[in-house]
């Protein structure tokens, strides 16, 4: 068995619960990988993060990490092992402690030097600073967040496990922070596994993904795979906006499908009128930050979504290609 995170046939469910449990769930990731558990609300992302950790005893099978057993709470005084670090959506912080003490209090049998300079970088990162020497139970969702994200990174863990890590900070703290922890994770080789439900963190620095639905494991393996083809039509939203167009509406494409599943990005202006494989007439153009998102119609009256650079003006009929390979598998039989 190599290094890293594996999880072979993993049962679980809580002695009264509406949810069916996690159902014989295997996978595993390699150590430096980064992979998003995702899925629909009460699909059991959370508990699954929670198993990983070692916070419940599962019902059946196992979770290794480095060749060593992770065992839950029957088996373990505390929860977890050494090299692993949670957070989780209930934060688990020291409500009458200070931000500092709170920080620190994950330093332990380290000299005060280190102490103090590592539990300052950790304020200054989580714009903290101005309240260390607040006590938590004072400080707003957004803040005791900050503070559990600064626990959960004090000591560098080998692998981090993050559930919703960013869920109550504004968009400029989001992208500052993610930003350092996945970059930093990077050059440190640790393996991240974090619960969103932001596609655009998932999509931005995920290498593998996890589709939970109803407890059962549907889908795992390259996240951009997954976005691009995914198996199950009533979860492909959770990554982002899709059309679906039958093939025969199509020109100059090789399928055997009936029907095709694209992205937006998949869409793409074509410069020449003779080799273009979509007519689309624009119906809507609007500005989300970032690019312009279109929605339109095909002659044949099927509604198309896809981006562009610039705001595309109504009714204008234009002609586009598919950023797709003739013969790809971009629509399986699982819709």
């Amino acid at each position: 068995m190599t290094k890293g995170l594996h999880v072979e046939n993993l049962c679980f469910n809580y002695p009264v619960s509406e949810f069916k449990g996690l159902q014989s769930l295997s996978f595993k990731l390699n150590k430096g990988g980064v992979l998003v558990i995702a899925g629909k609300s009460g699909s059991g992302k959370s508990t699954l993060a929670r198993c990983l950790y070692g916070a419940e005893t599962l019902q059946a099978g196992s979770v290794v990490w480095n060749q060593q057993p992770v065992l839950g709470p029957d088996y373990t005084l505390l929860p977890g092992k050494q090299g692993i670090k949670y957070m989780g959506q209930e934060h688990s912080l020291l409500p009458f402690h200070t931000v500092l003490e709170n920080i620190r209090e994950q330093l332990p049998a380290l000299n005060e030097a280190y102490k103090a300079k590592r539990t300052n970088a950790l304020l200054r990162l989580l714009e903290l600073v101005n309240l260390q020497h607040e006590t938590v139970q004072v400080l707003s969702s957004g803040q005791k967040q900050r503070v559990a994200l600064a626990r959960a990174l004090a000591q560098e863990p080998e692998l981090l496990i993050l559930d919703e890590p960013f869920s109550h900070l504004d968009t400029l703290l989001q992208e500052k922070l993610s930003h350092f922890i996945f970059s930093r994770a990077k050059k440190l080789q640790q393996t991240i596994v974090f619960v969103a439900h932001q596609p655009e963190f998932a999509l931005r620095y995920a290498t593998e993904a996890l589709v939970l639905d109803e407890g059962q494991l549907v889908e795992w393996g390259p996240i951009k795979r997954i976005y691009e083809n995914p198996k199950i039509k009533r979860l492909a939203g959770i990554w982002g906006p899709y059309s679906i167009l039958p093939s025969t509406s199509i020109k100059h494409f090789k399928t055997s499908k009936k029907h095709l599943f694209i992205r937006p990005h998949q869409i793409i202006p074509c410069v020449h009128a003779n080799k273009a494989q979509l007519k689309i007439k624009v119906i809507e153009s609007r500005f989300n930050g970032k690019c312009f998102e279109n929605s339109g119609l095909l002659v044949s009256e099927h509604p198309v979504f896809f981006y562009s650079a610039q705001r595309i003006p109504l009714h204008a009929i234009l002609n586009y290609c598919l950023n797709v390979s003739d013969g790809d598998e971009v629509f399986q039989s699982g819709f």
